[in-house]
């Protein structure tokens, strides 16, 4: 919602040949060995990133694709126990950044008109593929975890970005919220990339039709090319982008509007940001 404290929103091509999934999946297995080999991600100044958590990710992704017809888990958040993404027998339909994957939110999501951003680990779809075998607790739907829930305290390091994840923007985004980190606040330090959701809706798409569109054109390739389309990025991203004029944020690596970010090829890229440039010869946020 733009009134929503949080950058979660309620918001009421250049085409090319799609790769076919054996194709992705072989791209993705190349670029994941190379970067086993790297093991780090550069910054400006020659200091390294550490990447493992999205390496692992991005093998997961990878995972998921091949018994999802080549779609990635961009998810509407909506009242538990309704049909996920259509909205209808009562489902608050919207979405928030961190209902890809993740351990459970902090408690202050529990109540309230954060609510329906307070998106259960259990239901979380790409969790299973980075804990095979691992049950997230929730309570039967429709009801939810409890502000105080024990549950809400375990761990999902695979997560957790562990040096560059210090504060949260969230809560106000898009203002830093120093008490807490992203991980704990949403349960995922990595944001999946909503923008194109807006170019859709835009453009007519009804609020379900868009994130259905979004992801038919993503699976076939049309205007995301896997090299430069982004799937996951840090919340510097996020808040950059959406920026106007001359805006500056320094992340925890103390770089100026720099942000991590994953591909739907596999690749991590530390990318520069430009407010309002959502797509550049080296990302794009957006089809194109």
């Amino acid at each position: 919602m733009k009134d929503q404290s949080s950058r979660c929103e309620r918001l009421q091509a250049l085409r090319r040949p799609a790769f076919t999934l054996v194709e992705l999946l072989a791209c993705v297995l190349c670029l994941l060995l190379l970067g086993g080999v790297a093991g780090v991600l550069g910054r400006p100044d020659g200091k390294a990133l550490p990447w493992k958590g999205l390496v692992a990710i991005a093998r997961a992704t990878a995972q998921y694709q091949n018994d999802n017809a080549n779609r990635v888990p961009f998810v509407l958040s909506y009242t538990r126990g309704t049909v996920a993404g259509v909205g209808n027998n009562g489902g608050n339909v919207g979405f928030c950044t961190w209902s890809w994957g993740g351990k459970n939110n902090n408690g202050f999501w529990a109540t309230g008109r954060n609510s329906i951003f307070d998106v259960e680990a259990a239901d979380r779809p790409m969790n299973q593929y980075l804990y095979p075998g691992r049950v997230f607790y929730a309570p039967p739907p429709p009801q939810t975890l409890p502000a105080n829930d024990p549950a809400r305290l375990v761990e999902a390091t695979a997560f957790r970005d562990p040096l560059g994840d210090k504060a949260s923007f969230q809560r106000s985004w898009p203002n830093k919220n120093s008490t807490i980190t992203t991980y704990d606040d949403v349960g995922t330090s990595w944001m999946s990339n909503f923008a194109w959701f807006s170019q859709l809706f835009d453009a007519g798409y009804s609020f379900e039709g868009a994130v259905a569109e979004g992801n038919r054109r993503i699976a076939v390739g049309q205007g995301a090319v896997p090299s430069r389309f982004v799937w996951l990025a840090d919340q510097n991203a996020d808040v950059v982008l959406n920026q106007f004029g001359t805006y500056s944020l320094t992340n925890a690596y103390g770089d100026k509007n720099m942000g991590s970010m994953l591909f739907l090829d596999g690749h991590v890229g530390y990318e520069s940001l430009t407010p309002q440039k959502f797509t550049t010869s080296r990302y794009t946020f957006k089809f194109e």
